[in-house]
Order: C-alpha cells, then structure tokens, then sequence
C-alpha cells in the first residue's frame, strides 16, 4: 500500500518517510558542496595562471642591453627605470662629475642627466620605480655592491 498526501490530490506523490527524505536532501547538499569546491580549485588555479602570465618575462633584447651597458658601465652604477611606462636605464661613471646617460630597452641613447655639464634633460626629472641593478665596488658614494642579474661573474 502507497500513501498519498492528502494535501496534493492531483499529484499524488507517494509520502516517503523521514529518513529517506534526510537522507535524499544530504546527498543533494553534499553535491552542492562538491560542486562549490571544484569551482573554487579552478577558479584558483585560473588565478595562478593569469598572475603567472602577467609576471615579467626574461627578454633577451634587455639583457642584451644590460651585458652592453656594463662593458661601457663596468666601474659605474646602472638602475632600471620607467620613464612614461616604458623600461629604460639610466648609467653613469664612478666620478662626481660624470652624470649619467638615459638608454632605451634596445641600448639607444635617449637623455643626458649631466648636472655639471649644463641642462640635463628634461626626462631626467621624470624617471620612475628606478632601481639599482649594478653598482661597482668600490664607488666614491662608499654604497655597497650590487649586481642583480650576475653580469660580473
């Protein structure tokens, strides 16, 4: 013998007991649960992805420019900076004198900054996020060695 709920006389759904309906609503919730969880874990890994491809590549044209720059530079600092967005650096001699140079990503010789020398370039003033990446030791500044990329060795 089926029960029907009384409530629903057009349906007439078999009424299931207690348990079986706990136990139907559990294995819903536990789907739900792991469905939530793998759309989570790949939503992450998407994240992982997308930060390791906006990560800075290694260019080999830059690194051309830096080992070029540090035969010229070799008893100097050189710092790479932004100047409107784009990469550049800046290179000066170990002399108090000596200002530094402006270069292009490719090595082009873009600014002069020689303070002693006259007017320096007006780019000079608008470099950015300038960070050494070498610097010779020992240097008139007393500062300590740098050499980010291993262009020494």
């Amino acid at each position: 013998m089926v029960l029907h709920d009384r409530k629903s006389k057009n349906r007439r759904q078999p009424i299931r007991p207690h348990f079986i309906h706990n136990s139907i609503l559990s294995e819903k919730i536990q789907e739900m649960k792991n469905k939530m969880l793998s759309l989570t874990i790949l939503g992450l890994a998407a994240l992982l992805l997308i930060g390791f491809a906006a990560c800075k590549k290694n260019d080999s044209s830059a690194n051309k420019t830096v080992k070029l720059l540090y035969l010229a530079y070799h008893d100097g600092t050189i710092s790479e900076c932004k100047y409107e967005g784009r990469l550049v650096y800046c290179a000066g001699s170990n002399a108090y004198d000596g200002g530094s140079t402006i270069y292009d990503a490719s090595g082009k010789q873009i600014g002069s900054c020689s303070y002693a020398w006259g007017t320096p370039d007006s780019m000079c003033f608008r470099l950015t996020d300038c960070k050494v990446i070498y610097r010779s030791a020992p240097n008139l500044q007393n500062l300590p060695p740098v050499d980010v990329y291993g262009l020494a060795d």
